[in-house]
């Protein structure tokens, strides 16, 4: 393992030149994340006054943020496609539907009215 801390260099010029169009939206944000480089290796930024930044689990709360922001600037929902249909799935609404067509198929004719479904409402 090497003494030297890393060059913050990469990063810094990785910043200004793809980051730039966020920074006037997220000024302060960038200010603490370029300015926590001065406190590399990490040993050492978790002992300073930037150590929330070296939290291990801080990528589960920036990775659904990135997502979001990511989507939006293609110009799609800002929920992830992904999400939606994992949440359907997951959620137990394809399954539901699944079920009213087996009902509906078994039961072929037997509604009353053509707005009547064979499950019971989510509310």
């Amino acid at each position: 393992m090497s003494s030297h801390p890393p060059d913050p260099l990469p990063a810094i010029t990785y910043a200004k030149e793809h980051l730039q169009p966020f920074y006037k939206e997220h000024e302060t944000e960038f200010r603490r994340l370029l300015s926590c480089v001065a406190f590399l290796p990490l040993r050492k930024l978790q002992d300073s006054v930037y150590r929330d930044l070296a939290l291990p689990t801080l990528h589960f709360d920036l990775e659904p943020l990135f997502a979001k922001e990511y989507c939006a600037n293609l110009g799609m929902s800002r929920q992830v496609p992904l999400r939606v249909v994992g949440d359907i799935g997951g959620g137990g609404a394809l399954a539901r539907i699944e079920k009213g067509r087996k009902v509906m198929g078994d039961r072929k004719g037997e509604w009353s009215q053509m707005d009547e479904l064979p499950v019971s409402s989510l509310g």
